[in-house]
């Protein structure tokens, strides 16, 4: 194939990327939609909708109430379980599996893991240490090819604390978490495995 078809393929899917990033933030994040109901609110002057005017200026405020940290904490604790699998739990499955947190660029240290990927890099030292398995790790490059991936650079900071190279094994592909899942399956699946602990937040 031309070079100059890689190219412009390459191009074309990192756009759809890009907008499917952007269209998943406005679709999530409730900010979109409490502006367009604040604004609702306020531009309804009629007489005849000064009712729909309270409920789109009703609607707003309930959404920001519900997005705040206070309420998102609240949710949480009422929705996740409060307990992580047991110890034996833990020892009865064949591999980590440590999930992707993103990475960020320093001036100094070149790619690092970002602040949610941390915890997950502390927590897998942890448990291996009590009960040393073969560490998968998922995460590709991003946003630009010439970046490292989050799974190489997340090895490195595994092996500094102490795992061997060997029990490690990346998922380089994936960009998003439906990658994740997709790609680290079919890993798992070659290397015979098919009870995971999987490390996330």
């Amino acid at each position: 194939m031309d070079k100059r078809l890689i190219i412009h393929s390459l191009k074309g899917d990192l756009k759809l990327f890009i907008l499917g990033k952007i269209i998943s933030r406005l679709l999530i994040s409730p900010a979109f939609f409490i502006l367009v109901m604040f604004i609702g609110g306020i531009m309804i002057n009629r007489h005849n909708f000064e009712r729909f005017k309270k409920i789109f200026i009703f609607t707003a405020l309930i959404f920001y109430t519900i997005s705040i940290r206070p309420a998102k904490e609240l949710a949480v604790r009422l929705l996740e379980p409060q307990t992580v699998s047991s110890t034996e739990e833990i020892s009865n499955t064949q591999a980590y599996v440590l999930l992707g947190g993103g990475i960020i660029e320093s001036p100094l240290a070149g790619s690092i893991p970002s602040d949610a990927a941390y915890p997950r890099i502390v927590e897998t030292v942890i448990l291996y240490n009590r009960n040393p398995k073969k560490v998968f790790i998922t995460g590709g490059k991003v946003y630009s090819k010439d970046s490292p991936s989050e799974s190489s650079v997340y090895k490195k900071y595994l092996i500094a604390l102490g795992i061997p190279s060997e029990d490690i094994f990346l998922e380089q592909k994936s960009r998003n978490t439906f990658e994740n899942a997709l790609f680290t399956k079919k890993l798992l699946e070659e290397n015979g495995i098919s009870n995971i602990t999987l490390i996330t937040s």
